[in-house]
């Protein structure tokens, strides 16, 4: 039995080993700095049983004490066995677990307040016995010795005496697996074995078996911390079933506002008509639209012509074309205004559809906007009604009043704007 870092009886103390049968290799740890997670998982494998939660849960609400299992019976149970852990617990890894079992079992441990050798213990050294299935309803039962007089105490009477009498902390297990009890990462391993049912023929398998059933003796039925556990759970089940009042009435109120949601998008979709009444307005309206850029289009390419015939052709432009261009650019510039006012004139119907605005074509050299309104003042090159009735000529002398050209001028100017019933019967072109 290895030493480190706690004192343990001498040999001689222990008996003859003569008849001893060493551990397993794989047991007999010893001296082992391993992890102790490590070490768990192998115990896990050789023994799936510490995986498993105890079939029992102590319901000690009457005050009936579980009885632990007779030694033969337990002796023969497979899942019964016996684990023995000595070492430092300097993180409280597996105290911390088991005082949380005590807390939950309604019991009292009047040997507690005898134990002066581990109150006065400085250091986290200990020595911990687990039992797997020591009650009949499968329930775990865990001890362990603190202080070195307890220790070399307990371990000297493994070979000299039928069990150990002396104080320890004692608890059923019945909220974590032997596998939790028994893992941690913080743990100063000295040994760590599952005891050998054959080991000197029993004998110290045995020692463990009375010793255990002399702590739980020794544990006291306590009344007063019943009714507080019981308090503790009906508070606790309180508060589980006011949060899951609050998570319904949450659900109920979230399914409310998706009705809410589809009712509005229903009523958005299904008017009068329905959904088809509401296909039609879109399908009109975006040949409104395709109809106006159409015509704004038009515009653009007669104003980029226009430009481009200036360049080309210079001021020296014969005035009479360059007047019939302009006029019938004004024409043009009239229809994409008209077919504006008649989209316009339906947005009273098309209550449900997003209004669309008409899309602003510009062009490079970012030309006037004559689509919803005509130019205030005449462009250059435009002539007006009286001039060309009169016959106007030009200030720089180049010209000569020209009667033939005015009345060209004029016929096509009243057949653009409105005279012509072929122009104005032309229907648009979607």
């Amino acid at each position: 039995m290895g030493n480190h870092g706690v004192n343990v009886l001498p040999r001689k103390i222990l008996g003859s080993t003569k008849r001893r049968q060493p551990y397993p290799s794989h047991m007999n740890l010893g001296r082992n700095t391993t992890p102790q997670s490590d070490l768990c998982i192998d115990l896990c494998i050789r023994d799936p049983y510490l995986t498993t939660y105890p079939s029992g849960r102590m319901d000690m609400g009457q005050g009936v004490l579980p009885v632990p299992r007779e030694f033969e019976e337990m002796y023969r149970n497979e899942t019964s066995n016996i684990y023995v852990f000595s070492g430092g617990d300097h993180s409280f890894e597996i105290r911390d677990k088991l005082d949380l079992e005590f807390k939950h079992a309604p019991l009292n441990n009047p040997m507690l307040e005898l134990d002066v050798e581990a109150k006065n213990e400085l250091s986290q050294h200990m020595t911990m016995v687990y039992m797997m299935g020591f009650f009949n309803d499968d329930t775990d039962f865990a001890f362990y010795y603190r202080g070195l007089k307890n220790i070399q105490a307990f371990m000297g009477g493994t070979f000299t005496s039928a069990a150990y009498r002396g104080p320890c902390f004692a608890t059923p297990v019945v909220v974590h697996t032997g596998k939790d009890i028994l893992q941690g990462t913080g743990l100063e391993v000295s040994q760590f074995n599952k005891v050998n049912r054959t080991e000197t023929k029993g004998a110290r398998w045995r020692y463990l078996y009375e010793t255990a059933r002399i702590v739980w003796e020794k544990l006291a039925f306590d009344e007063e911390k019943k009714k507080l556990i019981d308090a503790l759970e009906d508070r606790g089940e309180a508060a589980q079933r006011d949060d899951e009042e609050e998570e319904e009435e949450e659900r109920r109120w979230r399914e409310d506002e998706q009705r809410k949601v589809e009712a509005r998008k229903r009523e958005a979709t299904d008017g009068a008509d329905g959904p088809q009444r509401m296909l039609m307005e879109q399908r009109h309206r975006l040949e409104l639209e395709l109809l106006i850029r159409k015509h704004a289009n038009e515009v653009m390419d007669m104003v980029k012509r226009h430009e481009r015939e200036k360049v080309e052709e210079g001021e020296t432009a014969k005035k009479g074309q360059e007047g019939r261009r302009d006029t019938v650019l004004d024409a043009l510039v009239k229809r994409v205004v008209r077919d504006k006012e008649r989209l316009d004139g339906r947005e009273g119907v098309l209550d449900d559809v997003e209004s669309v605005a008409t899309p602003k074509l510009e062009s490079p050299k970012s030309p006037p906007d004559w689509r919803l309104s005509p130019p205030a003042t005449p462009r250059p090159g435009f002539r007006s009604l009286p001039r060309a009735e009169a016959g106007y000529q030009e200030q720089d002398g180049q010209g000569a009043p020209n009667a033939g050209e005015s009345k060209e001028n004029m016929d096509d100017y009243e057949r653009l704007d409105g005279d012509d019933p072929d122009m104005e019967e032309a229907p648009d072109e979607a």
